[in-house]
């Protein structure tokens, strides 16, 4: 169900965006600076509430699968070390009861390791909120 779900959202991204309301796209850019936030702030009741219970996590360097319990665990442990994360670039698409947010972030662990990846956020609206459902980093190698 969950590949299908980024499938469904891959085929989404080449189909035609509607216009989003002003509200929808300034929604999901708050939701997206809670997420890259709440992974510094060790937030995982912030996680809690912006995942949906369907959510996955798909690693593209390994194809490994997290589900919404495994990140909400992670991040409330520190088990990323992130001190601090920045966001560029950050593209907002919505295609009527579902979206896309990607964008470029650079996270800065407590050792002072820094990572850029490109990510991809797909969001479902249920009930007039905005869930993450899906979601994919891409390394960036030299940045």
């Amino acid at each position: 169900m969950a590949i299908r779900r980024l499938v469904l959202f891959t085929a989404l991204a080449m189909a035609s965006p509607v216009a989003a309301q002003p509200s929808d796209e300034a929604a999901l850019r708050r939701l997206n600076d809670v997420w890259l936030g709440a992974y510094a702030a060790k937030d995982g009741d912030a996680l809690e509430k912006l995942l949906g219970d369907d959510f996955v996590f798909v690693r593209a360097s390994s194809g490994e699968r997290l589900g919404k319990a495994k990140i909400v665990s992670d991040v409330r442990a520190g088990t990323f070390n992130i001190e601090r994360c920045n966001w560029r670039d950050v593209v907002v698409t919505v295609f009527q009861r579902s979206a896309l947010v990607t964008g470029i972030n650079r996270c800065t662990t407590k050792g002072g390791d820094a990572r850029s990846n490109r990510y991809f956020d797909g969001y479902e609206k249920r009930d007039g909120r905005w869930y993450a459902v899906a979601a994919q980093n891409v390394a960036i190698e030299g940045q």
